[in-house]
C-alpha cells in the first residue's frame, strides 16, 4: 500500500480522519509498523492525495490530521476487454485502476464463456475490493472507477470516450510506441477475452475507429498484453509531457 485510502464520510473537523476499518488498521500496525506520530500519504477517495498526521493509534481505531491535500493524477484511459476467467479479471481491475484506467468495459464477446457472469466477482460487487487494492497501490490517482457491463459488441456506441483508439492485436502492424498524441489527451483500449474476438468482431471495432496496435512480438496473456501497453502509453504521456 503506497496510499491509505480515505473516505469523505470518515472526515470530521474539516481535518481530522476517524479510521476504524479493521483492514486498514491492521495495516497500518502490522505491516507498515506506524506510531502515534507518523506521517503518511493518503488519498481522500475521489477528491486528492497528500499526507496525514497519525494522532492516535488504538487497536480499534486511529485517528489522523489531514496536513495537505492536492488534486492528484486525473485518469486517462477507457478499457474494452471481452469477459474473461475472474482470476484474470481480478488482475486487470487491480493493476489497471494502479495504473490510470477511469471506466472499465467488460463485454461478452463470441468467444468468451457466458457464465462467467455468475461470478462472485459481478454478483456481489466483488470488484469494488479490486479497485480500492489499485487505488492503494497508486502513488498518483485518485478516482475509483466505473464498471459497465455489455453483452453485444454490436451494439456499443465509442462516441464519448477518448478519441485515441487502439485495438490490442497481435497481428497488428503497427506498435504502440509508434503512436503519437497530445499528452493529454484519453485513450480508449480495446482488448479480447483469452481466446481473442471474431473476424466479425474485429471489422465492428474497426468501422468504429479502432486502429490495431501490437505491443510484443510474442502471444501474451490478456492481463500482460493490457499491463505492457498501459506502460507504454504511459511512457508517451510522459514523453509528450517534457518535451
Amino acid at each position: 500500500m503506497n496510499q491509505l485510502l480515505i473516505y469523505p464520510e470518515e472526515i470530521f473537523d474539516s481535518k481530522k480522519v476517524k479510521l476504524v476499518d479493521p483492514d486498514r488498521l491492521d495495516h497500518l500496525k502490522k505491516v507498515l509498523k506506524l506510531k502515534t506520530g507518523a506521517r503518511i500519504r493518503v488519498c481522500i477517495v475521489d477528491v486528492g492525495v497528500g499526507t496525514a498526521t497519525i494522532l492516535d493509534l488504538q487497536e480499534s481505531e486511529c485517528v489522523l490530521e489531514i496536513e495537505k491535500i492536492n488534486s492528484g493524477l486525473s485518469p486517462w484511459c477507457t478499457l474494452y476487454v471481452g469477459l474473461c476467467r475472474p482470476p484474470t479479471l481480478q488482475k486487470i481491475f487491480e493493476h489497471g485502476t494502479c495504473m490510470g484506467i477511469r471506466s472499465f468495459h467488460i463485454v461478452q464477446a463470441h468467444l468468451s464463456e457466458k457464465s462467467y457472469w455468475d461470478s462472485r466477482l459481478f454478483r456481489q460487487k466483488g470488484f469494488e475490493k479490486y479497485f480500492k487494492l489499485g487505488l492503494a497501490q497508486s502513488n498518483s490517482y485518485y478516482r475509483i472507477p466505473s464498471l459497465h457491463r455489455h453483452y453485444h459488441l454490436k451494439n456499443l456506441s465509442f462516441e464519448e470516450d477518448g478519441q485515441k483508439k487502439l485495438l490490442l492485436d497481435p497481428g497488428g502492424c503497427q506498435l504502440i510506441s509508434d503512436q503519437d498524441f497530445p499528452a493529454r489527451e484519453n485513450v480508449t483500449l480495446c482488448i479480447g477475452p483469452e481466446r481473442g474476438w471474431t473476424e466479425a468482431e474485429v471489422l465492428t471495432l474497426d468501422s468504429q475507429g479502432f486502429q490495431p496496435v501490437k505491443v510484443s512480438s510474442s502471444l501474451l496473456r490478456v492481463e500482460h498484453a493490457l499491463f505492457h501497453a498501459l506502460a507504454q502509453l504511459e511512457l508517451i504521456r510522459l514523453q509528450e509531457v517534457n518535451k
